[in-house]
């Protein structure tokens, strides 16, 4: 699996310029089948759970075994449906099936961008909570 970083990096910003919420794309090389507790440690070890509003975001790729986990902190996860987050899973599917994986990944986080501004708009205080860096391991 590759990924543009940049491009990558480029949506997260842009996906942030008018929210408040945080949005986080990690990848790693792992191979378990537990993908999901995988995202859960990661998430807490990036450290998404310490934004002001619980509204951050984390995009987990695992490239080996092409498994990947979208989580939500408590602030979004509660404004926002199990549908929305089905339908971002769906969509990156069809575009991992397809090998294009930073289109994947943009897409889904301008589409978590565009929730999070709704539940979650700009503030005057927005400071930029985490890096939007890929991080890596």
């Amino acid at each position: 699996m590759k990924f543009d970083k940049s491009k990558i990096e480029q949506a997260i910003a842009k996906a942030e310029e008018q929210t408040s919420g945080e949005i986080s794309v990690h990848l790693t090389s792992f191979t378990g089948q537990d993908v999901l507790g995988s995202a859960k440690n990661t998430f807490e070890k990036l450290g998404l759970t310490a934004t002001r509003e619980r509204n951050a975001i984390l995009f987990y790729i695992a490239k080996r075994s092409h498994k990947f986990a979208i989580l939500g902190d408590t602030g979004i996860h509660e404004k926002v449906q199990q549908e929305f987050w089905d339908a971002i899973r769906d969509k990156m599917v069809s575009h991992f099936k397809k090998e294009k994986f930073t289109e994947c990944l943009v897409e889904a986080i301008l589409l978590c961008g565009e929730k999070l501004k709704a539940y979650f708009p700009v503030t005057e205080d927005n400071p930029n909570e985490l890096s939007n860096v890929v991080s890596e391991d």
